[in-house]
């Protein structure tokens, strides 16, 4: 189902991401990432060589996706873009 903009559903971080050039995320913590990027049902599964991942998440950078390995001909492109410090920022005085 899609939208005047032309958004849909999916039932997987996997099937959202199946054939797009863009691949978008913004979740609560590095397990959630994982979740959404690697795991069974993650974006990268289905991700086409050649796609972009944007990672808008506050995680740690020990955890970032960017140093998970991927499947051969998946996502070329790895962008750290959080959105904030969030939580450990607030706890290390990295966010006003």
């Amino acid at each position: 189902m899609g939208d005047k903009f032309g958004g849909r559903t999916a039932p997987t971080p996997q099937a959202a991401a199946e054939g797009q050039d863009f691949v978008m995320a913004c979740v609560g913590n590095d397990d959630d990432l994982r979740a959404i990027t690697i795991a069974a049902g993650g974006a990268f599964a289905a991700m086409k060589a050649g796609a972009v991942f944007v990672d808008h998440t506050t995680a740690q950078p020990r955890s970032r996706v960017n140093s998970t390995p991927r499947r051969p001909g998946t996502a070329s492109d790895l962008y750290d873009a959080p959105v904030s410090a969030g939580r450990p920022g607030r706890k290390t005085g990295l966010e006003p």
